[in-house]
């Protein structure tokens, strides 16, 4: 029994150590890579793919056809991929102008009518008392 397990786990550990001495990839590979995946969404976008996802899923479901359907889902794929696994460089979305200005926000002022708070009461204070020996 001894012997069966030992030659399981040592089948199992020759195992994971080949599957682990595959090369990782370079960061010049994911720099490439992120390009290509920004070129392709750059092409998706000047063939219109915003204007499918501007109509809404409802329309998509109803009316796209399948190759848009399936324009509109790599589109997807790209933005996330660019998003959450390439440098900050790659992140950049489309917007249809400059983000406005935050609002001007003005201090608050009491009404001029509103009742002044009465200053309040004096209290006196306690009186000691002799000491009774």
């Amino acid at each position: 029994m001894a012997r069966c397990s030992l030659a399981v786990i040592l089948s199992l550990a020759a195992t994971i150590g080949s599957a682990g001495a595959e090369e990782a990839p370079t960061m010049e590979d994911a720099r490439e890579s992120c390009r290509a995946a920004a070129n392709e969404r750059t092409e998706l976008v000047q063939a219109g793919v915003l204007e499918l996802v501007g109509r809404g899923a409802a329309w998509g479901r109803t009316s796209a056809m399948p190759d848009q359907i399936a324009r509109v889902r790599r589109y997807i794929a790209l933005q996330e991929r660019l998003m959450f696994d390439c440098p900050v460089g790659y992140t950049a979305t489309v917007h249809a102008g400059p983000m406005p200005p935050p609002p001007v926000r003005r201090p608050h002022r009491p009404p001029s009518g509103a009742a002044k708070p009465s200053p309040a009461p004096e209290i006196p204070l306690p009186v000691a008392k002799k000491a009774v020996l």
